[in-house]
């Protein structure tokens, strides 16, 4: 068990220096985990639309736009602090 251990942390050690030598490095992606949840989640429960307007209107609340032609606005995830 040890011994798997030291070798993936020697595999991954070149992955480890860059990260500690960068700061600007996070060393785990909850916050882009955390920007995306709604839309996982709502993407699970609207799988649950029984008719055909049911399933526009949940698309259209997932892309946000809506079915009479507006263009669905874009996110900036860059600064997703949720």
């Amino acid at each position: 068990m040890l011994g798997a251990a030291v070798t993936y942390c020697r595999n991954q050690w070149m992955k480890l220096t860059n990260f500690l030598l960068d700061g600007r490095l996070e060393l785990d992606n909850n916050r882009s985990e955390r920007a995306i949840k709604p839309f996982v989640i709502g993407r699970k429960n609207w799988l649950f639309a029984n008719t055909p307007r049911e399933r526009t209107q949940c698309g259209d609340l997932q892309s946000g736009g809506d079915s009479e032609g507006e263009r669905p606005q874009s996110v900036d995830l860059s600064d997703a602090s949720l």
